[in-house]
C-alpha cells in the first residue's frame, strides 16, 4: 500500500511489528492475497467500529477512505459488511486496530492519510 512495488502481506506484517510493540495492536482477522490483496481496516473505538478501505488520492499516493459514512457501527454491522466485501472479493485483508486509548483517533491510521469521499 505503501508502494506500487510493495506485496500487501510484507506490509501488513511490517506495521504489525511497528504497532504492536510499543502501541495499538494491529491484528488481520482475514489474509486475502499476500501479494496484491487490497486492505479493509476495521478500527475498534469507545463509539464503536469505524471502517476504512484502502484507496489512492488523485495523485496516487496510498490512502485510506472512510466507509459507512464514517460513522461508528456495532461490531457485528462490521463484520457483515467485511462478509459482503469478501463474497465479491476474495483476495481481500480484513485487519483490526484498537484505538480505544489513542489520543489522536482523527488524525492519520497506519501512517496513512484519512480521505473524504
Amino acid at each position: 500500500m505503501t508502494s506500487a512495488n510493495l506485496k500487501t502481506g510484507i506490509w501488513v506484517s511490517a506495521k504489525q511489528r511497528q504497532m504492536n510493540g510499543d502501541g495499538p495492536v494491529l491484528i488481520a482477522l482475514r489474509k486475502g492475497d499476500a501479494d496484491a490483496g487490497t486492505l479493509i481496516l476495521r478500527v475498534e473505538t469507545p463509539e464503536g467500529e469505524r471502517l476504512f478501505s484502502q484507496g489512492r488520492t488523485l495523485d496516487g499516493e496510498p490512502c485510506w477512505y472512510a466507509v459507512l459514512d464514517g460513522r461508528a457501527v456495532p461490531p457485528f454491522e462490521a463484520a457483515e459488511y467485511c462478509e459482503k466485501r469478501v463474497r465479491t472479493d476474495p483476495d481481500l485483508w480484513v485487519l483490526s486496530l484498537d484505538l480505544a486509548a489513542k489520543a489522536d483517533p482523527e488524525g492519520p491510521l497506519l501512517d496513512l492519510p484519512v480521505e473524504a469521499v
